[in-house]
């Protein structure tokens, strides 16, 4: 037991997986739930849902203003680009965790691991474009002011969302482990 604990331990501390964002180490231990008692697959369907909905809201709201007139700023368009390759990303982000508590296929782990990372781009490309929006905000409020809480909100969603497709990911590893040596349960 001492054996696989310091194992698991030593993996934990060199296997980049196993670190939310790259930088954080999750708990030793991870669940089979999260908030409520609720299963990962049910997380990353809800906030697939929610995160989805909030994204073709802001692509239909970027829509409607117009900011690639021909008299906008041009570093205000490159960023909105950036928003809406974000929204885009985040939906190639959904799919990929919606196949991966699907059960459809063998690679559970696989999609698992694809949807963590693309949802954890998008989050960082809409993390650009929020800062820049607190920014600019004094210089393009009719575009801007609107809408920033709401950018916001959907920047802690997708943080939370990362933070369920990442336990996720370690639950399915850590079950695919556990197929592969059923000796061993503890590490990733």
């Amino acid at each position: 037991m001492d054996d696989d604990y310091n194992r698991a331990q030593q993996e934990n501390l060199t296997n980049p997986k196993n670190r939310f964002l790259g930088l954080f180490c999750h708990a030793k231990e991870v669940d089979n739930s999260w908030g409520c008692n609720w299963s990962f697959p049910t997380g990353v369907i809800m906030f697939s849902i929610i995160i989805g909905i909030a994204s073709l809201c802001d692509i239909y709201y970027i829509a409607e203003k117009d900011v690639f007139d021909d008299h906008g700023h041009k570093f205000l368009k490159f960023m909105v680009v950036i928003k809406i390759i974000s929204d885009f990303i985040s939906f190639i982000g959904i799919g990929f965790g919606c196949f991966a508590v699907s059960g459809m296929s063998g690679r559970t782990l696989t999609y698992s691991i694809v949807s963590y990372w693309v949802e954890v781009l998008s989050f960082l490309l809409n993390t650009i474009f929020l800062f820049y929006s607190f920014i600019a905000i004094f210089c393009y409020f009719d575009f801007i002011g609107p809408f920033i809480a709401a950018w916001c909100v959907l920047e802690f969603g997708l943080l939370v969302f990362c933070w369920i497709l990442f336990c996720n990911q370690v639950y399915q590893g850590r079950k695919v482990r556990g197929q592969l040596n059923p000796q061993s349960t503890t590490g990733y």
